[in-house]
């Protein structure tokens, strides 16, 4: 077989794998974590990739507050109450749960 025939056939098993036969990926739809009376739970530091903060809810859910965790409330342990919006769109490699946006949050 001459290299000019490997060469096409090599393209031709190339083109026919690129196809989009599997379709696109679909998102996973992001839970809504925004309650009106607010959200309890417990602000926990984590120590991976040069450590975040977070939140972890009363009923095991973890929030990734992103940068709006305000300086004072960055304390592991600390019990909160807090609003806050889920942000869509938005990527971290924190990966511990939604990333939200707190919009108000108050010590416990």
């Amino acid at each position: 077989m001459t290299l000019r025939l490997r060469l096409l056939l090599a393209a031709a098993v190339l083109a026919a794998a690129c196809g989009d036969s599997v379709g696109p990926i679909a998102d996973a739809p992001i839970p809504e974590v925004v309650l009106a009376g607010g959200i309890d739970g417990t602000v926990r530091w984590n120590g991976i990739e040069g450590g975040f903060w977070a939140v972890q809810t009363r009923d095991g859910t973890w929030l990734d507050p992103h940068a709006s965790l305000p300086a004072e409330f960055r304390v592991d342990g600390l019990a909160v109450r807090l609003r806050a919006r889920t942000l869509t769109g938005v990527g971290c490699f924190h990966m511990v749960g939604p990333i939200v946006e707190i919009t108000a949050i108050r010590r416990r």
